[in-house]
């Protein structure tokens, strides 16, 4: 475990993917947005240091959306370990950009989808999402007469 005085060092198993440039890169975008230096950074802080790399189209929900996807803990924040595992995605994964990576994932592409409204919101969800609630709705609603007609609902589409 990391001690608390090297809370942004990188762990030896993230160095075969960054050079020590890039290393040194991502501990000042980390820090930058770790406005309080608590190791981790809100949606807020995440979204700015995604914009500082370049990435100025993600919106707030995006931002939730790559937080939700990569926050392992699920503590709704991204620690410098997380954040990490973000940016070795989009190096490893992203070989051709690492922004093509991000827009995948920004865009649910994969299993998912995004939808944008009329006011500019974007809504983006996973295809298991959907299939879940189909059967919990087909589940729960099985017995209820105003809404008969509509069950059951394809968990498939």
């Amino acid at each position: 475990m990391v001690e608390a005085t090297d809370k942004y060092a990188v762990p030896f198993v993230y160095r075969k993917h960054f050079s020590p440039e890039e290393s040194t890169q991502l501990v000042s975008t980390f820090k930058g947005y770790d406005k309080n230096s608590d190791g981790k950074m809100d949606v807020k802080e995440f979204q700015g240091a995604l914009k500082d790399m370049g990435h100025d189209e993600v919106s707030e929900a995006q931002s939730q959306a790559l937080l939700a996807r990569f926050d392992a803990d699920k503590s709704g924040f991204i620690e410098w370990v997380e954040f990490l595992d973000i940016m070795q995605q989009v190096k490893v994964k992203g070989k051709k950009s690492g922004s093509d990576f991000l827009a995948q994932e920004i865009k649910g592409v994969g299993g998912g989808h995004a939808i944008t409204g009329t006011s500019g919101t974007v809504s983006i969800y996973l295809d298991e999402e959907v299939s879940s609630f189909a059967r919990c709705i087909n589940n729960e609603l099985k017995d209820c007469e105003l809404v008969k007609e509509r069950l059951p609902i394809n968990p498939e589409n």
